[in-house]
């Protein structure tokens, strides 16, 4: 017989050693009742070996099969498991033979009708030792096989999801089609699937045990689909974010990913225990094409997209900006996850501002190549749209990959319309109103903040300079930016969620957290640089300051910044004056004890209680 099993003749081999054990323990059963007071531990021996002839009856049914027999054709532990058993087997047959001469011999045949017979003492050590050894053999070949059946899961699992999908895919699009034929509209549907849309709806079920009991987890997730629902069966492991899997993905180890599947102590299928990401997701922070391609070639799956928030691997790669290597573009990265990705076209509004784009955090090339693939015609959409896009790009003060060109290359307007700049949207963070022109100031206030604090260091360290002169160019480019929208003629006492672009400038300036003493020296500096920011466009310092005076005594304007320095404190805006120049311009704070102010007051003013019990006054 061939000592390596393969795909058709290790069933026959296999179906054979199954066989031979089956007769062994037929005739072992046979010749001990022909004993005279059989040992009881042998009587036990060979009921276990009879227990091993039916688990080895399990293991044939399951190589009989062609899914399972093409997936152990290479196990090692499959090819040991059938080398064990062969032995067993063996061991067997030389026992039987050895039981059978005696039951076959003359004298025995003469005297087996007066009595039964009974085993000489050395004989019967013999017979047991043989026992035993047969037993380990099959034990040893049984945790073989449960071994390989543990490898091999993963790879029986998508085999067989892949069978079962197939034909029904197949079937679902030719009936889609021929049900379509003549209706333009639902054909340019089948050309391609909208993902992201309000209309679609993703469900999830997870059954799983205690972790203490399995790791493993079953998952049946459905899709709203143009042409109906889509069903997905999911078998994975839940493993640690400390896991080996997880550390190497992280760092680009591709040597370490493979030494890890090849030994079965991780699959590409493996996802983290509190969040649900796979392996894709964290090597994404690499921004790695060769990492990913090497995983979505192992089998991972590109569109899974955890448990919350929900997010695929594309997703979380173009939001966070490809983590620790942010210098390198992310186009060779997303073009491998759109090649392993559902089709994703964006055709009206309403599903790009809930696509991938609406994620967007990167350079003006990578915009343009995500959007070419998505959304062939967004700058057919109406402007508003596109405004809201950008919007939420640049509602994070503190991202420093947002760039005005990101801005400019969304937007693609010669001439820029005050009414859609100032378009209002809600914010992908909290969920407040905001507009673009209040997000541009904001960062304005974020950036002069940060160079003030940059200034201060490197007069005190001497160190900085290059940071310093690498921010300021951050901000000339936002400045100019925004004095384009002074020039289409934005309104700049426009208020959204208790804002004027004023009150925005002061917000992202007071989002730097540093210290309290810091921010009363320097918000005069900043103070001007935006004021100077206005003259460039024209502006009456004495008539805006009259206005944005009025706003702030008629309306509720929002005065009150957090920030942290050691604990969590409010910073209050108490008041500004005003006047032609710049540094007319003053801000007024509110003092850290103002907030004991009113306590003391309600004590003063608090009427004397008497105390139960007391003498009454005279």
């Amino acid at each position: 017989m061939a000592e390596v099993i393969g795909v058709v003749s290790g069933a026959i081999t296999f179906a054979t050693v199954v066989v031979q054990v089956g007769n062994c323990i037929t005739t072992l059963k046979h010749c001990w009742d022909q004993f005279h007071d059989a040992p009881e531990d042998l009587q036990k021996m060979i009921h276990e070996i009879e227990l091993f002839g039916l688990i080895l009856s399990d293991i044939e049914q399951d190589l009989a099969e062609q899914s399972s027999s093409s997936a152990l054709e290479t196990s090692r532990h499959a090819q040991l498991c059938f080398a064990l058993s062969k032995e067993a087997v063996q061991d067997l047959e030389i026992l039987c033979k050895d039981l059978m001469r005696n039951v076959t011999s003359g004298r025995l045949r003469r005297s087996y009708m007066a009595m039964k017979m009974t085993m000489h003492m050395s004989n019967l050590e013999k017979h047991r030792s043989r026992l035993q050894n047969i037993i380990r053999l099959l034990i040893l070949s049984q945790q073989c096989y449960t071994r390989t059946l543990v490898q091999i899961q993963p790879k029986l699992i998508a085999n067989g999801l892949a069978r079962h999908e197939a034909p029904f895919e197949m079937s679902k699009i030719s009936e889609t089609i021929e049900n379509a034929r003549g209706d333009e509209e639902k054909a340019k549907m089948l050309r391609a699937k909208r993902m992201g849309s309000a209309s679609s709806s993703t469900y999830a079920w997870r059954f799983s045990l205690p972790s203490w009991m399995t790791s493993k987890v079953l998952e049946v997730a459905g899709m709203r689909a143009p042409g109906g629902w889509n069903w997905t069966l999911r078998a994975y492991n839940e493993i640690p974010f400390t896991a080996k899997a997880v550390q190497s993905a992280r760092c680009g180890d591709i040597k370490g990913l493979q030494d890890l599947f090849s030994s079965g102590q991780a699959s590409p299928f493996d996802r983290v225990d509190f969040n649900g990401y796979t392996l894709l997701h964290y090597a994404d922070g690499q921004n790695r094409e060769d990492v990913l391609a090497f995983l979505l070639a192992e089998g991972a799956d590109a569109s899974v997209t955890g448990h919350r928030p929900f997010s695929t691997p594309l997703q979380w790669l173009i939001w966070s900006k490809s983590g620790v290597n942010r210098d390198k573009s992310m186009i060779p990265s997303m073009r491998v996850l759109l090649g392993h990705s559902e089709d994703l076209i964006y055709e009206t509004a309403e599903e790009t501002m809930n696509g991938v784009l609406c994620d967007f955090h990167g350079t003006a090339e990578e915009f343009v190549f995500l959007q070419q693939r998505c959304c062939p015609n967004f700058y057919q959409l109406p402007f508003s749209a596109r405004v809201a896009l950008a919007t939420k790009g640049a509602s994070v003060p503190l991202d420093p990959h947002d760039t005005p060109d990101l801005v400019r290359t969304i937007l693609r307007e010669d001439k820029l319309e005050a009414e859609g700049l100032q378009f209002i949207t809600s914010s992908p963070v909290n969920s407040r109103q905001i507009t673009l022109v209040s997000c541009v100031a904001r960062k304005m206030g974020w950036l002069q903040a940060l160079l003030t604090h940059i200034s201060q260091s490197k007069q005190a360290y001497g160190v900085g300079g290059f940071e310093y002169g690498k921010q300021k160019r951050r901000y000339d480019l936002w400045s100019t930016l925004f004095r384009e929208f002074l020039s289409a003629g934005v309104k700049l006492h426009h208020i959204v969620d208790g804002k004027t672009p004023f009150v925005a400038f002061l917000q992202g300036y007071f989002d730097r957290r540093d210290g309290f003493e810091e921010k009363s020296l320097t918000r005069e500096v900043a103070l001007r640089a935006w004021l100077r920011e206005l003259a460039t466009a024209g502006v009456d310092f004495r008539r805006f300051g009259e206005m944005e005076k009025f706003i702030w005594t008629k309306e509720v304007i929002h005065k009150e910044f957090p920030w942290m320095h050691d604990l969590w404190t409010t910073q209050r805006v108490v008041g500004f004056t005003y006047g032609s120049t710049p540094e007319d311009w003053h801000i007024w704070l509110s003092e850290g004890s103002d907030s004991f102010a009113g306590d003391f007051w309600d004590l003063i003013e608090r009427p004397t209680q008497s105390m139960p019990g007391e003498w009454p006054d005279q």
